[in-house]
């Protein structure tokens, strides 16, 4: 299980259903379509990304070194829903009785790095994961039946 720390305190995240509610509930908004536009925008970053189709997207390693202050500023890059995506499933992960709202929540994260390597990328990481699976994976009973059609 992925984790974020924050100062002194580490959040075990876990992308499931019931981080799905936990998003829902709170945000009244969908947490895959978020994650997917949030995707998008990060994704576009890397201009070796952009007008490529999943598929493509496969074998393409993004390259930091191609990151312009073009790129960045094109990028639709909305760190609201990083964190909304965040609390989320570190509140699935953490699963206590009492875990605090967002707000609560974001007004404890005074010394948090969103761009660093302990929180960005475990965030999208284990979102990934949690909502598509690994590369190789079973599909769920309905997608193969879709696909056999």
């Amino acid at each position: 299980m992925n984790e974020i720390k924050v100062g002194t305190s580490t959040f075990p995240l876990k992308a499931s259903p019931l981080a799905n509610h936990y998003y829902k509930q709170e945000f009244d908004s969908n947490m895959t379509r978020d994650f997917m536009e949030t995707m998008t925008g990060f994704m576009a970053i890397f201009p070796e990304t952009r007008g490529k189709s999943l598929s493509e997207l496969d074998g393409i390693t993004p390259n930091v070194s191609s990151i312009s202050l073009e790129s960045l500023a094109s990028a639709d890059l909305d760190m609201s829903r990083v964190l909304q995506l965040a609390w989320a499933m570190a509140k699935a992960g953490a699963r206590p009785a009492g875990f605090p709202d967002f707000e609560t929540w974001v007004g404890t994260l005074d010394d948090v790095d969103l761009f660093g390597d302990g929180f960005l990328l475990p965030v999208l990481a284990t979102a990934t994961e949690g909502m598509f699976g690994s590369r190789g994976g079973v599909a769920p009973p309905l997608a193969r039946r879709k696909r056999a059609s």
